[in-house]
């Protein structure tokens, strides 16, 4: 049994401006992670001391990351799949993946959405990262 179609003008929509909000995680070896975060995906620090740091792009904080010992991927479980940082323009993610590959990232997955253009990948410790250009609503 199929549902009916939604017609394009009835079908709810997130307003334009709509989006998540800061990201935490629970990592087991903060310096590695900051390096990461900062060296090959390209996020600034905010601010950092032993047991936590903030990053971000400019001031705005879009991940913290807290020390939890011994914390560890549980792959068998349900639980955080990956989290999405959202790219400004198509250059600008051309140039991350760049980055990417220069820092020779492992790659997961190269995905065009149809609406948006993605790149797959995990931090060390796991944790999967998606990152997003949107291509124009039109």
């Amino acid at each position: 049994m199929s549902s009916p179609a939604i017609e394009p003008e009835t079908r709810p929509m997130l307003p334009q401006a709509a989006h998540l909000g800061l990201v935490k995680l629970w990592v087991s070896d903060l310096q590695r992670q900051v390096r990461f975060y900062t060296q090959v995906i390209g996020l600034s620090v905010i601010s950092q001391d032993g047991s936590q740091a903030s990053l971000g792009a400019g001031q705005r904080e879009l991940l913290r990351l807290s020390v939890k010992p011994r914390s560890r991927a549980y792959h068998d479980r349900a639980g955080l799949y990956h989290f999405c940082l959202l790219i400004p323009g198509r250059r600008d993610f051309a140039l991350l993946l760049r980055r990417l590959a220069r820092a020779e990232a492992p790659l997961q997955g190269l995905v065009d959405h149809r609406m948006a253009e993605a790149i797959y990948l995990a931090d060390p410790e796991g944790n999967g990262i998606e990152l997003n250009w949107d291509k124009p609503r039109a």
